[in-house]
């Protein structure tokens, strides 16, 4: 599956792959791939990643979009 949103890749568990945008690939579990430093600077923004108890699982959430 190939997404650009890290919530599927999150939920979904198992291997990620993440391709920055100078071609690099690094391939991971996604627990320990997708972390608020990578993911802000792929995205350019600041990301918060937050367990919400109520669904059991880590989110993504974007700050500051009015910065982008």
């Amino acid at each position: 599956m190939t997404t650009h949103n890290p919530d599927h890749a999150i939920m979904l568990g198992g291997k990620t792959a993440i391709l920055d945008e100078n071609g690099i690939l690094e391939v991971g579990n996604s627990e320990e791939i997708i972390t608020e430093d990578v993911l802000k600077k792929i995205y350019k923004t600041d990301i918060k990643l937050m367990y919400l108890e109520d669904i059991g699982r880590k989110i993504c959430v974007a700050q500051n979009l009015d910065s982008i």
